[in-house]
């Protein structure tokens, strides 16, 4: 059987975004998911090798939908 961590945690500005973020033992990936509770339909993940690139997608990512939600 596989060891996986989790980490959890929220980010907060204006909303709150839950970011989960693991390591897969059997993949040898860092995977994470990112869901933002202000829209419910809007979900995204990913999965990375090593743990600088994987935080990498993720700030990426949070971005995005923050410049996202700016021109809405």
């Amino acid at each position: 059987m596989s060891q996986v961590r989790i980490l959890s945690f929220r980010l907060v500005i204006n909303k709150t975004m839950k970011i989960n973020l693991w390591y897969s033992t059997s993949q040898q990936q860092w995977r994470w998911t990112l869901c933002d509770d202000s829209d419910t339909m809007r979900q995204e993940s990913g999965q990375r090798p090593f743990l600088r690139d994987a935080m990498e997608d993720v700030a990426k990512t949070v971005e995005y939908m923050l410049e996202c939600k700016q021109s809405e």
